[in-house]
């Protein structure tokens, strides 16, 4: 058996009510499996002129970068999201099946600019991360975001996470999830080699449609996607701290680690309030619905 939580009432509902207010639209909650249907789909279809003015926007920004000297835009491949659908299968539960294909970010980004027709919604994923102290008690690992970072600058947010790789959807289908968490894992907790998960769980199945800057309410389409996970590894906050004393650089997305116990929990997230971002939330919602004080297994 995993770890048992020991969240109190109170603290359950105080983060149930800050983190229950993510704004997201839940495509799926209390999954137990999560399978990625082939054949993948085709790509969009782009007009030519819609795809030109795409390429001639991407080509000034490389150029604007290297007469700035500054670091150039990467496009990196992305799976994109085309649908889901959630069934009950008997000795299984509830199972999230997703129908996604591949793109890129110059495109994803270049139609959500350019086109007011059907966007390209990426395919990520978040996961709540915690291990067992020496007192028994259940820590959390969060990260602060850098600010060289395209978005959520600067926020807090539960770690591992990012985007599903498209060479590892490729390579191992349905079980590209598992594989790019734990490659997410290992990269985002200063090394830890990912034999130290001792068991992960899915969670919920969030659309991101619109980010709202908490400074300045600003709106702007994100058009992403993320399937949540839970995970309980094997560590203790020296090895953590000692990874940072031998060179063990962070991923260039976070600028700090934190270990957060779970009896701190609930005044994390009111102390940090706006600061702690929307997708965390939702995870973390998903997280206390099922595993607020139960194992993962």
């Amino acid at each position: 058996m995993t770890t048992v939580g020991k969240l109190s009432p109170k603290d359950y509902d105080i983060l149930m009510e800050i983190c229950g207010k993510h704004g997201f639209e839940e495509g799926a909650t209390e999954i137990d499996s999560v399978i990625i249907k082939q054949p993948y789909e085709p790509a969009q279809i782009l007009s030519p002129d819609l795809k030109a003015r795409i390429d001639r926007d991407w080509q000034t920004k490389l150029e604007s970068a290297r007469k700035g000297g500054t670091k150039p835009p990467h496009n990196g491949q992305l799976v994109e999201y085309r649908s889901h659908e959630v069934r009950v299968e008997e000795g299984v539960g509830r199972v999230l099946e997703l129908r996604v294909g591949f793109t890129d970010y110059m495109t994803q980004t270049g139609v959500r600019v350019y086109s007011d027709g059907p966007q390209i919604w990426s395919l990520g994923q978040g996961s709540i991360a915690f291990f067992q102290g020496e007192d028994g008690e259940r820590s959390f690992l969060f990260g602060t975001r850098s600010k060289h970072v395209a978005q959520l600058l600067g926020s807090k947010e539960s770690i591992p996470s990012g985007y599903v790789d498209t060479e590892t959807v490729e390579h191992y289908g349905s079980e590209a999830l598992d594989r790019n968490l734990r490659r997410e894992f290992t990269e985002e907790t200063l090394g830890l080699p990912e034999e130290r998960i001792v068991a992960m769980r899915p969670l919920g199945f969030t659309l991101i449609g619109t980010y709202i800057n908490p400074k300045t309410e600003e709106r702007r389409p994100l058009n992403d996607t993320q399937v949540h996970y839970a995970l309980e590894f094997r560590a203790t906050p020296n090895e953590i701290e000692e990874g940072r004393k031998r060179g063990k650089k962070l991923s260039g997305e976070h600028s700090e680690i934190m270990i957060v116990q779970e009896s701190r929990l609930a005044d994390f997230f009111t102390e940090n309030g706006d600061q702690i971002n929307r997708r965390t939330k939702a995870s973390m919602k998903n997280f206390l619905t099922r595993y607020a004080n139960a194992p993962l297994i």
